[in-house]
């Protein structure tokens, strides 16, 4: 089958020959060798790349890095997006007006705009008043123009060759301020929270008026655009004060409302969100500075101490120095040690004659 989700329900339809299959598709076997698709996550989350089952979890791979999944938080394994869509209408919609709107924003969340405007005509046939179909038909609405308007930009001013690589030498300069610790942060909850927040609305969106500070939501998918996400994270970064990290742009946008009136102005993030990101930015800052006063130190360090040039390195020295007019002694020479060393000769004793 297509899609095999964790679940009892499964199993049960399976045996009572109830569920219709799709066409059959190979699925992860535990240690067998990795296959491309995506795995959706109890939460609605879609994680794509080689994915491979290694006893109680998953394993995916993609472009820069790899995630590991426990089982038991996964809901199914599809080959792409519109096998899982096909999967979550058939498990949660039913004759529920509320499931298929959640399933709209779920479809809204992964440009599936298509399958959104369908789940809610089918909401809207089950309960046409219901007060949350205004809002997501607005929302639907933006997000289909926002696509049109990036597409467009995106086609007729590419970028040169000159400008990209312009723009990743600035990246890169800027990404050397954030340690591994802080990238790994920023992937699982900074980015997620600012692009939810931040592009889906369109006010940080590329090809937005915010020329400054943009972000590409096509990082979030995990489908493998590791260049985009540094360039989300250079974005972000060049949003911080180092000096005073509590007067960064990032966090003043962070709480308040902005955008544009046409669009869905994203409010103040919650104060749970707020904290986290502010506690990202303060100990950036703080690393910062004190790689700053160690590179400060160490520079007047190499100031003071002497210069090293004066004796040469030793694969530089000859291998062997010729002395002239010096002979090697012996370093046992018997005379030499006798006359320093040894006993003085007793004095003879005198002869009859002589003691006469």
């Amino acid at each position: 089958m297509n899609c095999l989700p964790h679940t009892l329900f499964w199993i049960v339809l399976l045996a009572s020959g109830n569920l219709i299959l799709p066409p059959a598709v190979a699925q992860p076997v535990a240690g067998g060798p990795a296959q491309v698709g995506l795995v959706v996550l109890e939460n609605g989350n879609v994680v794509r790349g080689n994915i491979r089952l290694l006893d109680d979890h998953y394993r995916v791979e993609f472009p820069g890095g790899e995630l590991r999944v426990k089982v038991k938080h996964v809901e199914m394994f599809c080959k792409d997006l519109d096998q899982a869509y096909q999967q979550r209408r058939e498990n949660r919609t039913a004759t529920s007006a509320d499931a298929h709107l959640e399933l709209a924003r779920w479809c809204m969340r992964y440009d599936l705009h298509d399958q959104a405007a369908r789940e809610l005509e089918d909401a809207r046939s089950i309960d046409s008043e219901h007060r949350k179909l205004p809002q997501l038909d607005r929302q639907l609405k933006q997000l289909v123009k926002l696509a049109a308007r990036t597409r467009l930009t995106n086609t007729v001013v590419p970028p040169s060759p000159e400008e990209v690589a312009q723009q990743q030498q600035l990246d890169e300069k800027i990404l050397k301020k954030a340690p591994q610790w802080a990238r790994v942060l920023f992937v699982r909850q900074v980015q997620p929270m600012l692009v939810h927040s931040c592009a889906t609305a369109g006010c940080h969106q590329p090809g937005s008026s915010q020329e400054n500070f943009q972000l590409d939501r096509l990082a979030i998918d995990a489908a493998g655009h590791p260049h985009v996400t540094q360039h989300n994270l250079a974005a972000t970064l060049s949003q911080i004060d180092w000096d005073a990290p509590e007067q960064s742009q990032l966090l003043q946008q962070a709480h308040a409302a902005h955008g544009k009136a046409e669009k869905t102005s994203p409010g103040p993030l919650p104060p749970h969100k707020m904290k986290l990101l502010k506690m990202w930015v303060e100990q950036l800052a703080t690393v910062h500075r004190a790689q700053t006063e160690i590179d400060l130190l160490a520079s007047k360090r190499d100031k003071i101490l002497p210069d090293k040039t004066a004796t040469p390195p030793l694969e530089k020295m000859p291998e062997k120095v010729q002395l002239t007019g010096y002979t090697q002694q012996d370093p046992f020479d018997a005379a030499f040690f006798n006359s320093r060393y040894g006993q003085k000769p007793a004095t003879e004793a005198p002869t009859d004659e002589q003691k006469k």
